[in-house]
């Protein structure tokens, strides 16, 4: 039996009051071209059989909250792309529905809108069972707190984000601003000194990074406290004695992961397709059962994957 807030999904008696639980917003603009931006709101709440003396209310709410108030009486097809986003977002919360499907629900917004939508997901969400896709990293960030991260139809690996960029993620990242011909060989030496396994991964103009290892975070006072005193002529490393004008650190983020899980994956394809090729120019009766079901599968087990149906405890 699956149930939807003790409803049973599977019952027709009951799928109308599930009907008026859920709220969708898809990835593509479902709208009336000549329904205003109030109307459309109007006609959605009265789908979800909002009374009829909660509707007004409700309504000029949510365009406030969706900053649409001002387009209230703009015909649909007038709006902009990230306009109709917003409506799209509204049609999906009007109702109050205790579960919400979100396709890609920021696409085609600016900076400021989106940043807008997150807040305003991140209020009501709260006590609200959310699904939300996404290609934005940060946004998955910000609003999620458990992820999937798909990758050529296959999951690939999930968890909350800290677990992800421990797991996957390359550490810390710290990055400098660097004074004019800043000598950077000293600063290299500073760092690894102080952060074993520390690396330096980008050297542009006046900005310089290094990757710090997640296990050595304990070692990160003692840098710091080199970059910052001034005063032990015997340390002689203080940041701006070394060319350093500012810094900071921050951790993996999750663009990152999904970029080094992609990588893992190009990888396992490449070993995968040379071992395919080499299996093809030899005498296939040679080949055992087992090894059969190795290669029929292209090796998809790869090295970083997570099995996140055994390891987390789906059904």
């Amino acid at each position: 039996m699956l149930l939807s807030h003790g409803k049973d999904i599977t019952d027709p008696s009951q799928m109308q009051e599930i009907r008026k639980g859920i709220g969708v917003c898809q990835q593509q603009n479902v709208l009336f071209d000549f329904l205003t931006v109030k109307e459309h709101l109007e006609l959605y709440s009265g789908l979800k059989e909002v009374p009829v003396e909660q509707r007004d209310v409700m309504v000029s709410s949510l365009l406030m909250e969706i900053d649409l108030a001002d387009q209230r009486d703009t015909l649909s097809k007038d709006l902009s792309g990230g306009q109709k986003r917003k409506l799209s977002v509204g049609i999906a919360l009007i109702g109050d529905p205790k579960v919400i499907i979100l396709d890609e629900p920021t696409s085609g917004m600016d900076p400021y809108a989106r940043r807008l939508i997150w807040s305003l997901l991140k209020e009501k969400c709260k006590n609200r069972v959310v699904l939300l896709t996404t290609h934005f990293m940060d946004e998955a960030d910000i609003l999620a707190d458990y992820k999937v991260i798909l990758s050529k139809g296959r999951v690939r690996c999930s968890g909350s984000s800290l677990f992800l960029k421990n797991r996957f993620g390359i550490g810390y990242h710290l990055n400098m601003a660097l004074a004019e011909n800043c000598n950077t060989q000293p600063l290299i030496e500073l760092v690894q000194s102080k952060v074993e396994g520390a690396e330096a991964i980008r050297h542009h103009g006046k900005e310089m990074a290094f990757s710090l290892p997640v296990e050595q975070v304990s070692c990160f006072p003692d840098l710091f406290k080199a970059l910052e005193d001034n005063n032990d002529s015997s340390e002689g490393c203080a940041a701006p004695l070394l060319g350093v004008t500012s810094y900071g650190v921050s951790m993996t983020t999750l663009e990152e992961v999904f970029l080094q899980l992609e990588g893992t994956s190009e990888e396992s394809k490449i070993s995968t397709d040379d071992a395919q090729e080499t299996f093809e120019q030899s005498d296939a009766n040679l080949l055992a059962p087992s090894d059969a079901m190795n290669i029929e599968d292209r090796g998809c087990r790869i090295s970083g994957f997570v099995d996140a149906p055994n390891n987390t405890g789906w059904n």
